[in-house]
């Protein structure tokens, strides 16, 4: 997350966030961008719904910033279904952020965040069962490494 994002109320809040994205491995990293996605895209449509368009825009940039960052983490070296799936998911919900702002409609986000809760439960299901050693797991097929990931955050 970027300071283009953060209020000047909320530094100390937003440092710990980006401290605590950075030091956390591939998965919780992506569980913490779409969180954050999904809450974008929800308060996106709610202010849409409120007739909050200055509100709305903000949200759904801020959306979309984050969907941007999930298609950085994806892995383009080797060429791999799995990342060329999640990097479409990503362009289309990218598109409809940008048309949720453009033609006004809630319902746009609200897919978005539908379908980023879809994503987001299946990557909280591959955390649950990795071991319990403490080690930093391995990264799917497609996700960055922690290496990589913090270089890009910073």
């Amino acid at each position: 997350m970027t300071q283009a994002h953060s209020s000047g109320s909320n530094l100390p809040a937003n440092h710990y966030a980006a401290s605590s994205l950075i030091s956390a491995d591939p998965v919780q990293q992506r569980l913490m961008l779409l969180d954050g996605a999904i809450a974008a895209a929800i308060s996106a449509a709610d202010a849409i719904e409120r007739n909050a368009l200055d509100e709305a825009h903000d949200r759904a940039a801020i959306c979309r910033g984050l969907l941007l960052e999930l298609t950085t983490m994806l892995r383009t070296e080797a060429p791999s279904p799995v990342a060329g799936a999640m990097n479409g998911l990503t362009v289309y919900l990218h598109g409809l952020m940008v048309r949720c702002t453009t033609q006004r409609e809630a319902a746009h986000a609200r897919n978005v965040a539908r379908l980023l809760e879809s994503e987001r439960n299946a990557w909280a299901d591959r955390l649950r069962m990795l071991p319990r050693t403490g080690a930093t797991p391995e990264p799917a097929r497609g996700a960055a490494s922690p290496t990589r990931r913090a270089d890009a955050v910073a």
